[in-house]
């Protein structure tokens, strides 16, 4: 199959990642991509004019990197050796009427020589259901989309074009069927679950525990994820802090970076947690899984940029237990009680909402739960299987199958030769 991928944003964030992965697992089967990105915006740029006004925080990481270097999504593309379209403008920020005259007129000539055209973002699904109603009929590729995030409305044009959605879990399957009142058919919506490397992430290896000073003998709980309001770092610590009361030698690692940060510091300051919470820093590459073995149980409440709860997988290969919210993929990625424990979370929380009671007792309790030592490591014993379920080449070979129902249904919508030529 040729296929083209597109995602309208610089950056080498959760969405862009997978895609890229998706593209190493596709081309090793045989099949060509092709991809497509933001090329107007400068990362560096957008991020430098958050930090001026103080939503972000991208200073260097621990280990003495560029933050940013390693999150070009283009330059990501070119090192791993794929074809990019760079005539594509594709930015979802203020598009200009001729920036997307322009993409559409690119995608329709690349569209012609594709089988599937698979996007992320709805500006990228836009353009290419706009671009394949130029094409003959004949020629037309398949349309796939990737719904990260549930949808805040009833879906409509584009998303009605595709010929395949995919979503991370039967949770947002559920609730996609629901909002579509009857406007997407059942057999339209996959359900695609995250993959981790498992070489990447093994039980075996350093810690950060020596550098970070974390050699007593209670528990390390730990969060890895971007520091922003819509994590709920603020439920972690205040059921954090009530549990504390029972666990004097627990210890909370925060590991991440993000706007949210001097906020997080400040209520742990209020909750009088400041000394058993360290703030760790972003980690990436060997460190990161480093990070996963300091912790003794991590915790990740809500899904991430991607939806697939990818931090959650990588820590279960590392051999971590996790404690789960009970929405999104984690919820079902975690086995309760056999490889973490999932937490009942207010499903119509958010930011500006206070944490709620039930939420904070909740919590606090799985924390106690997971202070039994011989409990976690009979956890710790099931992670690393459940984690090899989710290997690269199962995502592969399930999304090889969704783009084939893609094509068919395309076909299938197709008129015949004889009807294309009186067009």
């Amino acid at each position: 199959m040729k296929v083209l991928m597109l995602l309208s944003y610089p950056g080498l964030t959760g969405p862009a990642e997978l895609a890229l992965s998706d593209g190493e697992g596709l081309r090793k089967r045989g099949h060509s991509v092709l991809f497509g990105c933001d090329t107007r915006r400068d990362l560096g740029d957008i991020e430098k004019s958050r930090t001026a006004d103080g939503r972000q925080d991208f200073g260097q990481s621990r280990n003495g990197d560029d933050p940013l270097a390693h999150q070009d999504f283009a330059a990501a593309i070119d090192r791993a050796g794929f074809e990019r379209m760079r005539e594509l403008t594709l930015c979802k920020s203020h598009p200009t009427l001729a920036e997307m005259v322009r993409d559409i007129a690119a995608l329709r000539r690349r569209m012609a020589d594709a089988d599937v055209v698979h996007t992320r973002f709805s500006h990228e699904l836009l353009l290419a259901a706009s671009a394949r109603k130029l094409l003959p009929k004949s020629r037309r590729p398949a349309l796939v989309h990737s719904l990260e995030k549930p949808l805040s409305r009833r879906p409509r044009f584009p998303l009605t074009q595709a010929d395949a959605l995919i979503v991370p879990s039967a949770l947002a399957r559920e609730a996609l069927l629901r909002q579509s009142a009857g406007r997407i058919a059942p057999e339209k919506i996959h359900v695609l679950p995250g993959r981790v490397e498992p070489q990447a992430f093994t039980p075996e290896g350093a810690s950060l525990r020596d550098e970070l000073g974390l050699t007593g003998k209670g528990p390390v709980f730990g969060i890895v994820s971007r520091i922003k309001i819509e994590r709920r770092h603020a439920l972690l610590l205040r059921a954090f802090a009530r549990a504390a009361d029972k666990l004097p030698d627990a210890r909370l690692c925060v590991v991440g970076r993000g706007e949210y940060r001097p906020q997080t510091e400040a209520l742990t300051r209020e909750l009088g947690i400041e000394n058993r919470v360290i703030f760790a820093g972003y980690r990436t590459g060997p460190e990161l899984a480093q990070a996963y073995r300091t912790f003794d149980a991590k915790i990740w409440l809500v899904q991430g940029n991607d939806g697939t709860s990818r931090a959650v997988l990588e820590a279960l290969a590392c051999g971590t237990p996790v404690i789960a919210g009970s929405g999104g993929a984690q919820a079902e990625v975690v086995r309760n009680g056999e490889d973490g424990l999932v937490v009942p979370l207010n499903p119509l929380w958010q930011p500006g909402m206070d944490d709620g009671e039930d939420e904070i007792a909740a919590l606090s309790h799985a924390l106690l739960t997971m202070s039994d030592a011989s409990l976690r490591r009979s956890m710790a014993e099931h992670a690393r299987q459940r984690a090899l379920d989710f290997s690269p080449d199962r995502r592969t070979e399930r999304l090889t199958d969704i783009y084939q129902a893609a094509r068919a249904a395309s076909e299938t919508a197709r008129p015949s030769t004889t009807e294309d030529s009186k067009t």
